[in-house]
């Protein structure tokens, strides 16, 4: 059976609360970042391109960076504590410092 949001009482199998339906005629927040409002960074090797972050957006919690590095090149070990952060590796091989003094190697089309 699949869902819809038509379904009557539908309700959370932890919470046993009803869920909350969304219709599709409700209007959908969405921002749009246009290249201009982008800004890039650049030390070392390592060109950081903020998309999306609290200057040139409404969201205080979510930061999308594109980052660059030269073969070589290392972004030092660093935390966000006000926002999430997620690595998505486009191309190459690499290791992802974390903040517990691990490192954690990566390759082309994985999640960190």
């Amino acid at each position: 059976m699949s869902w819809s949001p038509c379904q009557p009482n539908r309700r959370n199998v932890i919470t046993g609360r009803p869920v909350r339906r969304h219709s599709r005629e409700q209007p959908t927040n969405v921002e749009i970042i246009r290249h201009d409002q982008v800004q890039a960074f650049v030390n070392s090797g390592v060109t950081s391109h903020q998309l999306l972050f609290p200057e040139n957006s409404k969201s205080l919690r979510v930061t999308i960076t594109k980052v660059v590095l030269e073969p070589g090149a290392v972004s030092p070990r660093h935390r966000h504590p006000s926002s999430e952060q997620v690595w998505v590796a486009l191309g190459g091989t690499g290791l992802i410092l974390l903040a517990n003094d691990e490192a954690v190697s990566f390759s082309t089309g994985e999640l960190g």
